[in-house]
């Protein structure tokens, strides 16, 4: 049994939420949108389901969300047909709070549970299925706006995420990466008339021992939304990781996500959705289910 989160299903994980920032990627609080919002109306929604936004939550906020993300990974076409698979339901829970208008800092704590498959056998069986389940790993992420002008904001996020996740042991896989990491990403976010646009490119690499041939990974995302309705934004995403490893074949995933952001309020917000992997190398296909609830306290 492998001693940390099965390679193929950890960047399935990866291809749906990289360093799961919930508080950050689930919406904008009660901060204001780039530039001037028309008089009486409220401001767009930037967040997005799986593509980071520029736009902090404002000086003092407090966020508390709640994300649950079921991934079924199977083997599928060319480059998405790597044989171990299997199911990973993880939920994180994370504590954000506005440091300063420019500024703001999410804790994220999660759990999860996972069923690991393998290849079947020439006679059409395979070993039975390995089941684990228990903490994961936590991350915290910072965002700096560096700049802000009418209908634009320009962001950095650093992370760093801690292997407390579960070890593996005999009888059950593990439920961590194995090993300490560090992210940075450059952020984007856009007012374009009653669409909203965020984009993010970003590098994820090991730090200290334990990642064995893991070499870390580059990743980037843009996201579309149309703010219908005060309540409603339904959004259309792509993103792309490049997972590098030593001595070994690099594994490449490009994935399209599709949902809506509900606003439903200044203090509550729901986002839900569903991620698909479209084309990938060294890989497995995986569907992810999103759902996510914010609350602004």
């Amino acid at each position: 049994m492998p001693a940390t989160l099965p390679r193929a299903l950890r960047l399935a994980a990866l291809a749906a939420v990289v360093l799961l920032p919930a508080a950050a990627r689930a919406g904008d609080g009660e901060a204001e949108a780039p530039g001037e919002a028309a008089e009486g109306a409220a401001p767009h929604e930037h967040g997005k389901l799986s593509v980071c936004d520029a736009t902090p939550i404002g000086a003092g906020a407090v966020e508390l969300s709640l994300a649950w993300t079921p991934t079924w990974t199977r083997p599928g076409p060319a480059g998405l047909d790597a044989p171990e698979h299997g199911t990973l339901q993880p939920v994180a829970l994370a504590l954000a709070y506005g440091l300063a208008d420019d500024l703001d800092a999410a804790l994220t704590l999660s759990a999860a549970s996972l069923e690991v498959r393998g290849a079947p056998g020439a006679a059409g069986g395979g070993p039975a299925p390995a089941r684990g389940q228990g903490l994961g790993d936590a991350s915290l992420a910072l965002r700096w706006r560096f700049l802000s002008r009418a209908g634009l904001d320009l962001a950095v996020v650093g992370g760093l995420t801690a292997p407390t996740g579960a070890p593996a042991t005999a009888t059950q896989p593990g439920l961590t990466q194995g090993y300490w990491s560090a992210l940075a990403s450059l952020t984007a976010s856009a007012d374009l008339g009653p669409l909203t646009a965020s984009a993010e490119a970003g590098r994820l690499q090991p730090v200290g021992g334990g990642a064995g041939a893991e070499r870390g990974a580059w990743f980037g995302g843009a996201g579309l939304g149309w703010q219908v309705a005060p309540w409603l934004q339904p959004a259309l995403e792509v993103t792309y990781q490049h997972a590098l490893a030593a001595g070994g074949p690099d594994a490449r995933c490009l994935a399209l996500t599709a949902g809506a952001l509900l606003p439903l309020s200044g203090e509550l917000g729901l986002s839900l959705g569903v991620q698909r992997a479209v084309w990938g190398r060294n890989t497995v296909q995986h569907t992810a289910a999103m759902l996510a609830v914010k609350l602004s306290l």
